[in-house]
């Protein structure tokens, strides 16, 4: 193994704990945000070798990659709303930007179900999106 390979090899564990330090951190400031899933760090070791016959051992290091939980059902909540709604399994919510769903009108996506009625009746979120349904 060479210096170069040991570097590399501890340079990688560096890498992926830093990353891992990040989700954790991520996942305890967004702690009590509405809607939020909590993220996860997964490790796998790399394997490296010279090939051939004589084959010398060559730190691989490790790989790392986070798994976002947005699909995970979350904890359903009472509230004392009667406008706030919560979805049980698969799917989302469907927000625009306008009630008018023209051309310009923007579509989003959102499991969070803290809604409110607006001055024209609609149910909306709390950053002024409203929700499509009938």
């Amino acid at each position: 193994m060479s210096l170069f390979g040991a570097m590399t090899a501890g340079v990688s564990g560096l890498n992926g704990q830093g990353e891992a330090i990040s989700v954790i951190s991520d996942n305890l400031s967004n702690l009590n945000t509405i809607g939020y899933k909590a993220n996860r760090t997964l490790f796998s070791q790399l394997v490296t070798g010279e090939g051939g016959g004589n084959a010398a051992f060559n730190a691989g290091g490790i790989n790392s990659s986070v798994l976002r939980g947005q699909n995970i059902q979350g904890s359903l909540l009472s509230t004392s709303s009667a406008t706030d709604l919560a979805i049980s399994g698969d799917g989302f919510f469907i927000v625009t930007s306008d009630a008018n769903n023209n051309a310009n009108t923007e579509t989003f996506y959102t499991r969070a179900g803290a809604f409110s009625e607006n001055s024209e009746g609609y149910l909306v979120t709390p950053d002024g999106l409203i929700l499509n349904g009938w």
